[in-house]
């Protein structure tokens, strides 16, 4: 049995968090040495894998990925938890959004699929965060996929071809399945053009 690279463990990192934590999730944050008071923010985007091993994840009034060891999520209390006369009815609270100029990008992919694999290391020669998920590992049922698992979303929205590519950005979708070299190219483009490229540090 073959051991996981640091950089698939990181990917696994990445996705565990995002199964957990959608966007908006307040954090406390240290940017640069944890050490010290943290600072309070929330994420802007989904987590993802740097190509040198490490699980980052934006977050508002932090430049680039910050590393999922640099931040604690908040916990929030259960909704039944909430006293009744701690709801000001009164006022409108804003909520709180990731923002959707922010592009993003979700990798659908499935097991022994050399154009994943490929689109992937595309992607990250270019560096373009991504997140990746694995629909036959991934097999939970998410809100954000209208309760289904990832495999059902994406036989209902794209077909079996993998992998399929979702780029978000202004609330606008493009997709594709399959190798599309091009696609990534204008990916890339994109990103370097709203600079939201990353590196290894």
């Amino acid at each position: 049995m073959s051991r996981k690279t640091k950089y698939q463990r990181a990917v696994d990192e990445a996705a565990a968090f995002n199964k957990l934590h959608r966007p908006g999730t307040p954090v406390n944050c240290w940017p640069g040495v944890k050490d010290g008071p943290p600072r309070l923010s929330t994420t802007r985007g989904h987590a993802w894998a740097l190509p040198s091993g490490e699980a980052v994840v934006k977050v508002h009034g932090c430049f680039g990925g910050l590393s999922l060891t640099h931040i604690e999520v908040i916990p929030q209390p259960a909704e039944s938890e909430m006293p009744a006369m701690s709801i000001d009815t009164t006022t409108e609270q804003p909520a709180v959004e990731t923002d959707p100029s922010d592009p993003t990008v979700t990798v659908f992919s499935k097991n022994d699929c050399p154009d994943c694999t490929r689109t992937k290391e595309r992607f990250l020669a270019k560096g373009v965060p991504f997140r990746e998920i694995n629909v036959q590992e991934d097999t939970e049922p998410r809100a954000e996929f209208g309760n289904k698992t990832p495999l059902e979303y994406v036989k209902e929205r794209y077909g079996l071809r993998m992998p399929a590519v979702v780029v978000m950005h202004n609330g606008q979708a493009d997709s594709w399945t399959g190798p599309r070299p091009d696609k990534v190219v204008e990916t890339g483009l994109l990103f370097k053009k709203l600079d939201a490229l990353v590196t290894a540090p």
